[in-house]
């Protein structure tokens, strides 16, 4: 759990370096960088996430996911009845969950595999609407292999990702003023894992990705020989984040 946070992390930081280096450095003194569009970010994180004994998929499908469940079960033959796959969460409405895609999923080499993390990667804090949304999807694909037991001996994990960008003030102020979506997301965790006693989660910000600027300024000479200082650009503070899920105990932890 805590390489996921730490590799998500540095993936917002880069996808934040890379705005930085997108306004060049005429426009940095006066802009603070904005992460757009979503992709940017989505693309960063699956960087970090990468390594020899794992795949990386961007938008995979969600069929993809109840195939590779289904695969498992014929193999390890851990469907008890043909009724239960039918009542499965993810195959109550095949047509409507199957067109849709998650942003990254993360897979062992090994195959057919269960994912090692599904990802949804959203911009603002703010938007709290779709994080809900991207946290009951993302449970409701847990849940279909945990229903089919196939969570028994592997962990699994689930994450929102999210950021925050305040300008005017400092790394200790931006804390606070997230704190109240915080407690809103946890909340909706919570009332999920009460009816999944295997379910763990943990809303969080990302402290080592944290990134505080100071106010930036310049000197500017005029004809006279005066030295006027000028603020060309307000402090910003940037906080990155995410919801993580899953059967694994070490999410408690963190």
């Amino acid at each position: 759990a805590q390489d996921i946070v730490e590799n998500i992390g540095a993936g917002l930081k880069n996808a934040l370096e890379t705005s930085r280096s997108f306004l060049g450095v005429e426009a940095g003194d006066y802009e603070y960088p904005i992460i757009r569009p979503e992709y940017l970010a989505t693309v960063k994180i699956a960087e970090n996430l990468t390594g020899p004994d794992v795949t990386v998929r961007l938008e995979a499908r969600m069929s993809k996911l109840t195939d590779d469940a289904r695969k498992l079960k014929k193999f390890a033959d851990l469907f008890k009845s043909q009724k239960r796959i039918k009542t499965n969460c993810c195959n109550s409405n095949p047509k409507r969950n199957d067109a849709k895609r998650i942003d990254i999923l993360v897979s062992s080499s090994d195959t057919p595999p269960v994912p090692i993390l599904v990802c949804e990667v959203k911009l603002g804090l703010n938007k709290v609407n779709g994080l809900k949304k991207d946290i009951d999807r993302l449970i409701a694909i847990l849940e279909t292999y945990s229903n089919h037991g196939l969570l028994d001996q592997h962990r699994m994990y689930g994450a929102v990702v999210f950021h925050t960008m305040h300008e005017g003030v400092q790394t200790d102020e931006a804390q606070t003023t997230t704190e109240k979506y915080r407690k809103i997301l946890e909340n909706h965790c919570k009332s999920r894992a009460e009816k999944l006693p295997w379910l763990n989660y943990n809303v969080c910000s990302i402290k080592r990705s944290q990134l505080s600027e100071p106010v930036c300024g310049e000197e500017v000479i005029h004809d006279d020989g005066n030295v006027e200082k000028v603020f060309c650009r307000d402090q910003y503070a940037f906080i990155p984040g995410l919801i993580l899920l899953g059967n694994a105990n070490d999410i408690v932890a963190l």
